[in-house]
């Protein structure tokens, strides 16, 4: 915190390293920032643009500053875009370690009191059946098609800026449905 010469305080914003990949983005956008286990890359202005998009879309469902929130998603673009966003929106993630025996992950995430939880279908299952997070978790983002816990969908709208063909695949179950990266509340895709 610093204060404004009026008494008053105001936040300030410590860089981290979405800050830095923006400075990327700008000093060289078409240099490649990440290469998938594919073979496909992302250059410094894709990855800056998703994690812009993503980070705009998480603020509108609530995820912001200080929200403590559960990362589980497969590693891939998605994770990487998602990392990103979660900083460039100064949320908290809390990553998992997919390895993680279930009573200690259990632990994990009661010790972390998470508020939101983004993860595919298969960890948010997991999330409903084992009980993670109960209590703590009030938003809920699914990577992929949503089953029956409700919340939200990540839905990657307008493949543009990612000019390679067909990255479904690569974006693990985000689904394509047409102008940027945003989240969608209410039905399926």
């Amino acid at each position: 915190r610093s204060y404004n010469g009026r008494g008053k305080a105001t936040m300030t914003t410590t860089p981290n390293i979405a800050d830095a990949l923006r400075d990327r983005a700008r000093e060289a956008p078409a240099r490649t920032a990440l290469v998938l286990p594919d073979g496909h890359s992302l250059d410094y202005a894709e990855l800056d643009t998703a994690a812009d998009e993503i980070a705009a879309g998480l603020a509108v469902v609530g995820i912001g500053p200080g929200v403590r929130t559960v990362l589980m998603v497969r590693p891939g673009e998605a994770l990487f875009t998602l990392m990103f966003a979660l900083f460039r929106a100064r949320a908290v993630p809390v990553l998992v370690d997919p390895g993680i025996d279930r009573r200690a992950l259990r632990q994990c995430l009661a010790e972390a009191r998470p508020q939101a939880f983004i993860g595919i279908p298969l960890a948010h299952a997991a999330r409903v059946l084992l009980g993670w997070g109960r209590g703590t978790v009030r938003t809920l983002v699914t990577v992929g098609p949503r089953w029956f816990w409700g919340g939200h969908t990540l839905a990657r709208k307008n493949p543009a800026p990612f000019p390679h063909h067909d990255r479904a695949g690569r974006l693990g179950e985000i689904a394509l449905v047409g102008a940027q990266h945003r989240i969608r509340a209410g039905g399926g895709e």
